[in-house]
């Protein structure tokens, strides 16, 4: 069974070595080294979760709050999917995601259009693609997703 605990530095460093290679790859395109970025957003986070099973890492999540919103974001490991551990994550990481929605009306942020495994996964939680431009060090593109709590939309 996995775990959901607060996050430390120590899980981010852990991870950053076993991070999937899109997940590095982003990193990369975005702020440059994972085992940098990754303890970076971490301590810069309202809050970090660290998903473990048996005390090792096998993903990180976050989010930043921003008044009524927040600026989400996941790193996981390249062992998150393995040995039916998918189901348990998928349907924990939905009720996260209408937790924070329902604490912050808007979630968003940026995802490297490379990702395409996170792509599909944040399409499965309700979050929308709304433009594509260049960012980070390297002016990758990169999709800016959304998700907006269906309560606050005006008519």
């Amino acid at each position: 069974m996995i775990v959901f605990r607060s996050a430390t530095e120590a899980d981010a460093t852990r991870l950053a070595a076993t991070l999937r290679q899109q997940d590095s790859d982003e990193c990369y395109a975005a702020f440059g080294k994972p085992e940098i970025a990754l303890p970076y957003s971490v301590g810069v986070s309202t809050q970090a979760i660290c998903v473990s099973l048996d005390g090792e890492p096998l993903a990180i999540f976050g989010w930043l709050a921003e008044g009524l919103s927040a600026r989400v974001w996941m790193l996981g490991s390249s062992t998150l999917t393995d040995d039916g551990r998918t189901y348990e994550f998928l349907a924990a990481s939905r009720e996260w995601v209408g937790r924070l929605n329902d604490a912050f009306p808007l979630l968003w942020n940026i995802i490297d259009s490379r990702n395409t495994a996170h792509i599909r996964w944040l399409r499965w939680l309700g979050f929308t693609f709304i433009n594509k431009e260049p960012a980070g060090p390297l002016g990758l593109p990169f999709y800016t997703f959304v998700r907006i709590k269906q309560s606050c939309v005006s008519p």
